[in-house]
């Protein structure tokens, strides 16, 4: 489940999901959810949201591995700990 959710991270990452795209999809609803927004505030929360998006995405695959690797390691929940910590540092830094 962790690798599927790498591919995901890794997906997101790229053209396809850049701020011009994702404004497409997000942009009519917030402006449907809060018609009264100005050009600027709709900016910010758009950017917002796209902001946001990260620190999910590698939450949950932090917890997608620690789950992992303490099921592996029954006996050292620490250094399943670290090995998930440094599998989200690597895949940050490759993203």
């Amino acid at each position: 489940m962790a690798a599927a959710w790498a591919a995901v991270i890794w997906t997101l990452g790229g053209d396809a999901f850049a701020s011009p795209e994702t404004s497409r999809i997000f942009g009519p609803l917030i402006d449907w959810l809060f018609p009264e927004l100005t050009h600027g505030d709709r900016f910010r929360l758009l950017s917002l949201l796209r902001k946001a998006a990260h620190p999910f995405e590698y939450a949950v695959f932090a917890v997608l591995l620690l789950r992992a690797f303490s099921l592996s390691w029954r006996r050292s929940l620490q250094l399943a700990t670290v090995f998930s910590l440094g599998a989200v540092f690597a895949l940050a830094l490759a993203d």
